[in-house]
């Protein structure tokens, strides 16, 4: 931890401690240097032999010589500098997030209600449709997009389906994939709130009158610190 005055040094050290005492996670922070001024090779050099990033405060304690900042920079040891204090509680946060395995976050896009069941025969095998009306969201046929981070950046996830029956999980385990969606005879890739589709699911068929049918996807995230 670097700072340009030794009290500020000591109220940055110690809201950096409080992350961890107020997370919920097993967060053990232990800082390896503690100093006033700008970054040194002897910081970086600390900072690679322990594997810690290094988090700098104040208006004039961001900047290092050169030797040390291409010294970190080809050992990818991460810098996080500020002059707003909780913006580098804010960054801290998301350094520390990064050394614990990422976690399954689901989002649920769409559901529909089953106003009925029927057979289709076509000339690969006989598929059993649900007919639904799409009550919320939308409900997609293999991906859906997302955004990904603040660049208004978009990325696909792959979708899946639950089949709910009084309020309990009836589908045979988690992540059932679309077989067909359709609307009237069209296949298609997304079908709306309101609207009427025909849905398959590839290894479910016992469809009920009255099921409520999501469509979700998984994401693997950092956990909150």
């Amino acid at each position: 931890i670097k700072a340009d005055a030794d009290g500020t040094l000591e109220a940055v050290r110690d809201a950096i401690l409080s992350i961890g005492s107020e997370s919920k996670l097993n967060l053990c922070i232990d800082p390896v240097g503690l100093s006033i001024g700008s970054i040194t090779t002897t910081d970086v050099r600390m900072a690679i032999d322990s594997g810690a990033p290094i988090f700098v405060f104040g208006n004039n304690a961001g900047n290092g010589d050169n030797a040390a900042m291409s010294l970190a920079e080809s050992e990818d040891v991460t810098i996080r500098s500020h002059k707003v204090i909780y913006h580098l509680l804010d960054d801290a946060k998301d350094v520390f997030a990064g050394f614990f395995p990422p976690v399954p976050t689901e989002s649920i896009h769409g559901s529909a209600y089953v106003q009925a069941v029927f057979d289709v025969n076509n000339k690969k095998n006989a598929e059993r449709i649900a007919g639904l009306k799409v009550s919320s969201g939308a409900l997609y046929k293999k991906h859906v997009e997302v955004e990904s981070g603040s660049g208004g950046e978009f990325k696909k996830l792959r979708c899946y389906y639950r089949v709910l029956r009084n309020g309990k999980i009836v589908s045979d385990g988690e992540k059932l994939e679309c077989g067909s969606l359709r609307k009237v005879k069209d296949d298609v890739d997304k079908v709306k709130r309101g609207e009427d589709c025909g849905l398959g699911l590839d290894g479910f068929k016992d469809f009920e009158d009255g099921d409520v049918i999501e469509c979700y996807s998984v994401e693997m995230k950092k956990v909150s610190v």
